[in-house]
């Protein structure tokens, strides 16, 4: 840090030693220093052709996100370096390891089920130690506390860091009258305490989402281990954020879920039976069924098209048995 970067020094150079600077302030987890070098080596890294220090760089990248938090933009870059013939076989699967590391404490939401599907789809993921949370949170099941124990104890401490509550989750945690008095259990917790807490209640509640139309404050906070204000203020944030489909009755103290249904909109609509009504795909929904929609959309096209040039007689009716 202490070299003089003067003007003898071609830019070549110069990016070398911001690259090196980078990685050892990143081994000393230094992660906010080593994102002003990193800033500068961004301005020369088109000039280099050098393999060796673009993959620096891109791990750089990789290892900043991690740093600071940005766990889905983390993971893409881990998962793009596993792919990278260059680097060495174990080498590729610590990146492969770091990047399901890094899905799984990344808010949850469609951006997220698309990393997570990414992940699933690459069968070297089947041979790492954490293949088993991962496909759970891929598959939207619900996670239980004592089934995280064995991930929590992979992470680095960064990703173990504490992370300080609101003002509004605090209040938003006060017990009422009523929810003391109810039978069911009721937490005293007012929000998540580490990233992968949050993490996993982030998870459990848009699988909640997938399991039932609505759900009350309080029996969602048994669900999540929340006070019941805590919990419909998380509902609350993801709904804001778009990262959840629903709405929140605050009378009846109930949260409602919203979901299309993909086969209601697909009846009709195959086999030639009419005009393929093409729609603008929802961003909010899940990306694995915009693509189970657009197979049905093309299936449907390629149908009519069919069913038209037979009534026009351009296709023999022997073919169509066929």
């Amino acid at each position: 840090m202490g070299i003089n970067m003067d003007a003898n020094r071609s830019n070549e150079e110069k990016l070398t030693i911001y690259i090196r600077i980078i990685r050892l302030l990143l081994e000393d987890e230094e992660s906010g220093q080593a994102e002003t070098y990193y800033n500068r080596a961004a301005l020369l890294i088109h000039i280099t052709n050098d393999k060796i220090l673009q993959l620096q760089f891109k791990l750089c990248q990789a290892r900043i996100a991690d740093f600071g938090r940005r766990f889905l933009d983390a993971a893409t870059r881990y998962h793009e370096l596993s792919w990278v013939p260059e680097i060495d076989e174990e080498e590729r699967t610590q990146a492969l390891s770091a990047a399901v590391t890094c899905a799984v404490l990344a808010p949850a939401g469609p951006n997220r089920s698309r990393v997570l599907a990414s992940l699933c789809r690459d069968e070297r993921t089947t041979q790492l130690p954490n293949y088993n949370i991962l496909s759970k949170m891929f598959l939207g099941r619900i996670i239980r506390p004592q089934e995280i124990q064995g991930f929590e104890k992979t992470l680095r401490p960064h990703q173990l860091a504490r992370i300080a509550q609101s003002s509004n989750d605090r209040l938003a945690s006060a017990i009422e009258a009523d929810e003391a008095s109810s039978l069911e259990p009721v937490s005293k917790r007012t929000g998540p305490s580490t990233v992968l807490d949050r993490a996993v209640m982030e998870h459990n509640l848009l699988s909640c989402s997938k399991i039932y139309n609505n759900i009350t404050f309080a029996g969602l906070g048994v669900l999540l281990d929340l006070a019941p204000g805590a919990a419909e203020n998380m509902a609350r944030k993801m709904i804001e954020q778009k990262r959840l489909r629903g709405f929140i009755d605050q009378v009846d103290r109930l949260i409602w879920f919203e979901a299309k249904d993909d086969d209601e909109e697909a009846q009709g609509k195959a086999g030639g039976l009419g005009d393929v009504d093409l729609e603008e795909e929802d961003p909010g929904a899940s990306f694995t069924r915009q693509w189970d929609r657009q197979i049905r959309q093309i299936a449907s096209g390629v149908e009519s098209i069919v069913q038209q040039l037979s009534d026009n007689g351009l296709i023999p009716q022997q073919q169509i048995k066929a």
